[in-house]
């Protein structure tokens, strides 16, 4: 078996986080750092990395709060501990089965429409009120 036969075409790359980025209005300034399969945006309070899973797919993780305390814990397991629910934003439907470039563009837009609508108060640094929950989760 060949392993070129497994491949799936990776479309994610910073810049079309960069440009997804900017549709949206951000209460705080940002960097974006560039890595291979990953980019972090660095807010002043938090990091947090968008990334590709290898397979079309696009995921996110917060890595710190706090102004630098590691985190390490994605979405899931913060809407496991809290009342949040991506159902309740308006989220792109993923259309193909194949990725390509329009269903990862909609991928990385739906990981910011869920930071706009549940985590700009953690962005600012104003509200960690589910962090030690989700730590604890993602222990257990």
């Amino acid at each position: 078996m060949n392993d070129d036969q497994y491949y799936a075409e990776d479309f994610f790359n910073h810049e079309l986080v960069k440009q997804i980025m900017e549709e949206f209005s951000w209460p705080i300034e940002y960097q974006l750092i560039d890595g291979d399969f990953f980019v972090q945006i660095k807010f002043p309070n938090c990091t947090i990395d968008i990334s590709s899973d290898g397979q079309g797919g696009v995921e996110m993780e917060f890595l710190t709060y706090d102004s630098g305390k590691p985190l390490n814990i994605t979405p899931g397991v913060i809407f496991e501990v809290t009342d949040f629910d991506p159902n309740t934003l308006e989220l792109e439907d993923i259309i193909e089965i194949w990725p390509n470039i329009e269903d990862t563009k909609r991928q990385i837009r739906n990981r910011f429409k869920i930071l706009q609508g549940f985590f700009i108060p953690f962005i600012k640094g104003e509200d960690y009120s589910w962090v030690e929950a989700a730590i604890k989760w993602n222990l257990s």
